[in-house]
């Protein structure tokens, strides 16, 4: 269960959707709250590995000017 405070403007455009489309203001905040993990999830992805891509050649860089 999650309850969620939002501007009387954003309310009220939920509200109206909600109208229109005969489905619940439960149902839209669902679906877009589903649509925003789904592409920050995936963009997560993309910086975790991002950062890890760096740190592995910053790794590399500094050791090859070692001897066995």
């Amino acid at each position: 269960m999650l309850g969620i405070r939002l501007e009387r403007q954003l309310e009220a455009r939920l509200e109206a959707l909600a109208e229109r489309s005969g489905k619940p203001k439960s149902y839209h905040a669902r679906e877009a709250i589903c649509r925003y993990l789904l592409t920050n999830e995936d963009e997560a992805k993309r910086q975790s590995l991002l950062v890890s891509t760096a740190e592995d050649e910053d790794f590399e860089s500094d050791t090859r000017g070692w001897t066995k």
